[in-house]
């Protein structure tokens, strides 16, 4: 296991080397990442302990604790590492923090690098990603298991943020911030004609789309163009959670369950409905995300299904958004409140670490103070719970965060659990001839089922 850990890292490390622009179209969709209103900062490589605040002295004795993570000083999550790290000097004043920043494709290359080589090279704890790339730092023995500390912090860790950070019924990953899709929607426009709520099933609500294109609104705006298929994706992947429920989602993505089945194929036909009847703008084939963005909020759509990194623009720019749940399809099987998204990275600890439960105790308490940043600066949710004041957040997170951590149920996105990028590519592909009607639902899921390993 050991040899094809070594391998894979490898291969890993010469890709991402290699990459080029091609590669850049998924990445951009598998980051999916926040604007933070507090980032600031030049792309540099910032290698610094406590960036922020100096204690007045040395503490007579002290022990050196090495981080690596992507958070560089232009980075969206940097401001909320600098408040914590200055509170965590407060609270572990015997402890410096080694902390080394490198940007996130650099960063991805420096991992695999590392944990394909002894295990000196690692730091004490690092940032990783979850499903695929930690199930390989598991099985080449690079991470620690950190249930017993858990115990300590499951008051203010809710089990379900953790799913994504087991392997096998244990967990290696200590969750931070995450976003998620939501379906926002123009309550105005709804009101025109009729609707005070999204409607509560998929059949109502192509009655209220026909309703919305009788008065000459497109009710819903997806991007397709260029690089932002993944756009698509979120669309498909919140009507598939809807038919077949999270823990058959979580299965179809881990690989558990062929992609051509009943489920995909009849997503893969709900999906056309939207488009055969022009519920969604067939405009926006030749549209960024952000100009469908910037659409919706100037009341050219009634809906729009996007990430949570969405929330701040929407609540300043419009003057009645919300967001809702997408229509439950199969009562049977999926519930209302699930969402696609949720936590993919962590802090993972080297069992090579001098005292690993110290660290690992270190870490979630890093960890919880950096959620909590993030989601106070508006750049992601929070995995932890929210006991400090939040009412400086605009209301669409507010909702979306205590929902999340109250009701749970969320799936990672399908290109995050996707584990190569030639696969990721070829599942966007997929979706984009799905969506211009160049394959029929069963010849979709057939492609997927021959194109994802």
């Amino acid at each position: 296991m050991k040899k094809k850990w070594i391998a894979f890292c490898l291969v890993l490390v010469m890709l991402l080397t290699a990459c080029g622009t091609e590669e850049d179209s998924v990445r951009r969709g598998k980051q999916r990442e926040a604007k933070s209103k507090n980032s600031s900062g030049t792309n540099t490589v910032t290698p610094t302990a406590t960036p922020t605040v100096e204690p007045t002295k040395e503490p007579e004795e002290s022990r050196t604790i090495r981080m690596w993570s992507n958070a560089i000083k232009s980075s969206t999550e940097r401001y909320a590492y600098d408040k914590a790290a200055q509170e965590m000097r407060e609270l572990y004043p015997d402890v410096i923090l080694d902390w080394t920043a490198t940007e996130s494709e650099a960063y991805k290359t420096k991992l695999a690098s590392a944990a394909a080589a002894n295990s000196g090279v690692l730091p004490d704890f690092y940032l990783s990603w979850s499903a695929a790339n930690l199930r390989d730092l598991v099985e080449s023995g690079r991470a620690y298991n950190l249930n017993g500390v858990y115990e300590k912090h499951r008051q203010q860790l809710p089990e379900h943020m953790c799913k994504n950070m087991t392997v096998d019924g244990i967990m290696y990953g200590i969750p931070i911030g995450y976003s998620a899709i939501h379906l926002y929607f123009n309550l105005d426009l709804l009101k025109s004609v009729g609707y005070t709520l999204v409607p509560n099933t998929f059949e109502e609500l192509l009655i209220c789309c026909d309703k919305l294109r009788a008065v000459g609104v497109y009710p819903f705006g997806c991007a397709s163009y260029g690089n932002e298929t993944w756009c698509i994706s979120e669309y498909f992947e919140t009507i598939l959670l809807k038919i077949c429920g999270e823990q058959e989602l979580d299965r179809l993505f881990l690989g558990k369950k062929t992609w051509e089945n009943e489920d995909v194929i009849k997503a893969a036909e709900l999906l056309q409905t939207l488009v055969r009847g022009e519920y969604i703008d067939p405009n926006c084939a030749n549209m960024s995300n952000e100009e469908v963005c910037r659409r919706f909020i100037n009341g050219e759509y009634a809906f729009y299904i996007n990430g949570s990194w969405q929330s701040p623009n929407i609540a300043a720019n419009m003057s009645d958004p919300a967001i809702g749940d997408f229509p439950v399809i199969d009562p049977a099987r999926a519930s209302a409140g699930t969402c696609i998204g949720g936590p993919n990275v962590s802090f993972v600890v080297s069992p090579f670490a001098e005292d690993p439960e110290f660290v690992a105790e270190y870490a979630f308490e890093l960890a919880r103070r950096i959620a909590k940043y993030e989601y106070l600066s508006e750049a992601y949710l929070p995995a932890w719970k929210i006991d400090y004041d939040d009412s400086q957040v605009n209301a669409l997170s507010v909702q979306a965060a205590h929902d999340a951590l109250e009701k749970g149920g969320m799936v990672l996105y399908g290109d995050n659990m996707i584990s190569s990028y030639q696969d990721i590519r070829n599942y966007f592909l997929s979706l984009y001839h799905l969506c211009a009607l160049n394959y029929d639902p069963e010849t979709f899921a057939a492609a997927l089922k021959s194109a994802i390993r």
